[in-house]
């Protein structure tokens, strides 16, 4: 065909096609436009009319607030401009602080984990702390970002953090700020300054506890297993109250473990399109041929559920512990064209290779990774204080021979009695009968879905107890304020329930109805006491009107 005759063609067919979608293209901007009139409608209205003159850029932050939290989603937030020098701070891997896991429930920030060998742990934080006051400023609907400038500071200052724990009490803690390089990739006990991965030589059996992903986790697993290939014929790995970090290190790390081209996770969003991690052969370090068991639990979240799935998909690993937590979305930040800000926005959820999607929303009944049949090892928020503590002992540095006898801690019994930890006692124990047998017994229980369900709602019910105590509390204090304003000459020993030089733990308390008849006696554990009645619907009678009660 003639060159004359093509480029006319070609020409024609262009511009139809642009004029074909232009209408389209018009008319969805004009969506947007209609969805937003109303907004700015509003806005001008306001802005001329109302009777003090509004604050343009707190209502705009304000809207925008409102618009992402009809998303139902915490991982997605938007970053003003004056915060976004915080935000990356707090994307990078080492920070002055006290070195703690973060996020924000019922508008409280709750501990998810403390970190390995960070300020947080060697002052007592625990998984689960509710923290009420930094600095003795509440922090009742603070941002993360508003919660983390109260922590950090400058390394060896200090800061005192008031917490509120699921057992009832409310402690001070005072935590050394100190810069946070945290290892990522620990053994079982240590001997000097070096891990010791081996339960015991005599066992073979290795244990490797990852406390989050980072890049430096990748190259520490890949030396590690290297190393142990030739010695281990067992390995537990222990994700436990791992919150996750760089994808990637997961990715990584489940491909030393799984043959070639296994599926690892996938990613798929609205806008964007299916993406997937296969495992290659050159990655694989532990074969098939050495079992292993992944210990998980409701702090496993993010990437170490994806490292915990992908080895449960394939059959690679037994996983032992309790469900975890659902944390799998992925997020982007997009900067705003205006400048004026950024905005981190969830575009994708992560799936299992089976399928499952790992994200736990309000209305899930079904997220993260499950132990494995008959593996499934609860433990009480007691059994885990005991643990942690015991933990904390063993990763103290001690002079090479100190300590308990190396043979003793591959009996799961020892673990038991020594550590108090059942999950862990529960893997050697399983993996101690697959090496003389070849086949899995089961070491816990089967995790049934009624069960489950039912630990949910009591969870639920705990936050909205906590909710109305909260309420009662801060009730109870305005009331104080009030009475002390009003009365000032009331004397502190008139307000006290309690004199404050009278020991309690160890006594009683007995309870009578209003005909005098004992209802109930109870054990006085703590010197906490007052604090919870002040908080109760009781008042303190006159000595000579107690009854001796």
């Amino acid at each position: 065909m003639n060159k004359r005759i093509i480029a006319p063609v070609l020409l024609g067919l262009i511009l139809g096609t642009v004029l074909v979608q232009l209408p389209f293209a018009i008319a969805d901007r004009s969506a947007d436009y209609r969805w937003s009139n109303p907004i700015l409608d509003v806005w001008y209205i306001v802005n001329q009319s109302y009777v003090e003159q509004p604050d343009a850029d707190a209502m705009r932050d304000a809207a925008i607030d409102g618009m992402l939290e009809e998303l139902g989603d915490r991982y997605t937030e938007y970053v003003p401009r004056r915060d976004i020098a915080d935000f990356d701070k707090n994307l990078r891997g080492t920070f002055v602080g006290i070195g703690a896991s973060v996020r924000i429930t019922d508008g409280w920030p709750v501990i998810v984990t403390p970190l390995d060998d960070s300020p947080a742990l060697r002052a007592g934080v625990m998984t689960g702390d509710r923290v009420i006051e930094i600095a003795g400023q509440s922090t009742h609907e603070l941002t993360i970002d508003e919660t983390v400038d109260l922590l950090s500071g400058e390394p060896g200052s200090q800061v005192v953090i008031r917490v509120w724990r699921e057992t009832g009490d409310e402690l001070d803690i005072t935590i050394t700020r100190a810069r946070i390089f945290t290892p990522t990739v620990k053994g079982f006990y240590r001997v000097g300054e070096r891990w010791e991965y081996m339960l015991s030589p005599e066992s073979r059996i290795a244990y490797i506890r990852i406390a989050q992903f980072t890049q430096a986790t990748t190259d520490d697993m890949q030396r590690i297993l290297t190393e142990l290939h030739d010695t281990t014929q067992g390995v537990v790995l222990d994700l436990r109250s791992n919150p996750g970090g760089l994808l990637q290190s997961a990715v990584r790390i489940a491909d030393m473990f799984l043959d070639e081209g296994k599926t690892i996770v996938s990613s798929e969003g609205r806008a964007r399109p299916r993406q997937e991690y296969v495992s290659s052969a050159k990655g694989t370090i532990i074969g098939e041929e050495i079992p292993l068991i992944v210990l998980v639990d409701a702090g496993s979240a993010s990437a170490s559920e994806v490292l915990a799935g992908a080895l449960s998909d394939h059959g690679r690993a037994i996983i032992l512990g309790t469900r975890s937590f659902g944390k799998g979305t992925v997020q982007s930040v997009v900067p705003l064209e205006s400048g004026e800000g950024q905005l981190k926005i969830t575009e994708a959820y992560y799936y299992l290779p089976s399928g499952r999607k790992v994200h736990r929303t309000d209305r899930s009944t079904e997220w993260g990774v499950d132990p494995t049949e008959g593996f499934y090892v609860s433990m009480t928020r007691r059994e885990i204080t005991e643990m942690r503590l015991r933990a904390y002992d063993v990763d103290i540095i001690r002079a090479e021979g100190d300590g308990d006898a190396p043979a003793a801690r591959a009996d799961p019994q020892w673990i038991r009695d020594e550590l108090k930890d059942r999950q862990l006692a529960a893997a050697v124990e399983a993996l101690g009968i697959y090496l003389g047998t070849g086949e899995w017994q089961p070491t816990g229980r089967v995790m049934d879905a009624a069960g489950l369900d039912l630990v949910e709602l009591q969870n639920l019910q705990t936050q909205r107890d906590r909710f109305l105590r909260e309420l009662t509390r801060l009730d109870r204090r305005a009331a104080a304020l009030i009475d002390s304003a009003t009365d000032a000459d009331q004397t502190q020993a008139e307000r006290d329930l309690i004199p404050d030089d009278v020991t309690l733990t160890g006594g009683q308390l007995t309870i009578r109805d209003a005909e005098g008849n004992e209802i109930a006696v109870l054990a006085i554990v703590g010197e906490d006491l007052e604090r919870w009645l002040i908080d109760a619907d009781v008042e303190r009678l006159d000595a000579a009107d107690d009854g001796g009660s």
